[in-house]
């Protein structure tokens, strides 16, 4: 008896979210469709993971400054191209916001290895706490 009591709560809770009109509030919204957040790095170099710093498919950052990477998907996979071209048009007025109230500017953004992403160039001792997207409320973020 109380297993079905449970079921028809969590049934209960699917579909009140299932019509919710609103997307979830690490959704970013944009033109051309919507995107959530997978993950955020912080490094030295991008790509985050490669090998060799300073060739043309690995940079590292300056002294005093690190690179904050957050890796998006489409919510939609049909949606990933014209996602991924509008991001590498728009990325410049999308930032990041430091504990402190400072601002950092986006320097790169698009698609590398078939994975969206928007990369910062914040100073080495900024504590990442959100990301400024137009037309989105402030998204919190998880630090690394």
């Amino acid at each position: 008896m109380r297993t079905s009591v449970m079921l028809l709560g969590l049934l209960s809770f699917a579909t009140t979210s299932a019509l919710s009109q609103e997307p979830p509030a690490d959704t970013i919204v944009t033109k051309d469709g919507q995107l959530v957040i997978l993950q955020v790095q912080e490094s030295d170099r991008f790509p985050p993971d490669c090998a060799t710093p300073r060739t043309i498919s690995c940079r590292q950052v300056r002294p005093g400054f690190k690179i904050v990477v957050i890796w998006l998907g489409a919510v939609d996979s049909s949606k990933t191209e014209p996602v991924s071209s509008a991001l590498m048009h728009s990325f410049k007025e999308i930032q990041i916001v430091a504990d402190d109230g400072k601002k950092t500017e986006a320097y790169s953004g698009g698609m590398v290895d078939r994975k969206l992403f928007v990369a910062f160039t914040p100073p080495a001792n900024a504590r990442v706490q959100g990301l400024a997207w137009p037309g989105n409320p402030l998204i919190e973020l998880a630090r690394p």
